[in-house]
């Protein structure tokens, strides 16, 4: 159970700085950590079953991660260090799109979702004191719609719904393995110039 503590005031900059720093390492990091942009969720390495431990060498699992081979840890064998570079990966790219989605729900119009009933509101961008501009409501608006995008006759899983059920909790929609690249390239035009314009002037970059 999470309580305020005494004396700590609330400072949704904090909070929305946090998240964008966060936003802006994880991508950078993982720009340049690999070799391809892909962003990647595997259930269990490749080549693993739940019966069977996985049999690779260690370049076999940086690959299969999508991450750039990892210095090999004193003592560790090579399944020990595909297990951590399966996890490693995986990690960084649960983070990012986790923090993907908390920016995304804070940057959206504050009537893109129903009211809720609760006494802790989510951070809104209107809650923040910063500068209103046309473009910024633009951008919005283009961010609300391609995070809202259902695809081609509405057949497919949103953004928004994807990290809901794929990521955020254990739906039994879930498979071994989903490829976010395509979903974190949609949102990602959008939220990059969203960000810098709300932090623009603010001393927060």
């Amino acid at each position: 159970m999470a309580c305020k503590q005494k004396g700590q005031a609330n400072d949704p900059w904090v909070v929305s700085d946090y998240e964008a720093r966060m936003w802006r390492a994880l991508k950078q990091l993982m720009d340049t950590s690999r070799e391809e942009a892909t962003y990647r969720i595997r259930v269990r390495p490749t080549g693993s079953t739940s019966a069977d431990p996985p049999q690779h060498s260690d370049s076999d699992a940086a690959q299969s991660s999508g991450t750039q081979e990892l210095p090999q840890v004193p003592g560790e064998n090579s399944h020990e260090a595909c297990e951590h570079a399966w996890a490693v990966g995986n990690a960084l790219t649960e983070s990012l799109l986790l923090h993907t989605r908390i920016l995304t729900d804070m940057l959206l119009p504050k009537n893109s979702k129903p009211p809720k009933t609760t006494k802790t509101p989510d951070i809104k961008l209107d809650d923040l004191p910063c500068k209103q501009s046309c473009e910024i409501d633009r951008l919005r608006i283009e961010l609300e719609s391609a995070y809202h995008d259902k695809g081609p006759q509405g057949r497919c899983l949103s953004p928004r719904e994807t990290l809901n059920k794929l990521l955020a909790h254990p739906a039994n929609i879930r498979t071994s393995r989903h490829d976010y690249t395509s979903l974190f390239e949609s949102l990602k035009p959008k939220l990059d110039p969203l960000i810098n314009k709300t932090y623009e002037g603010q001393g927060k970059d």
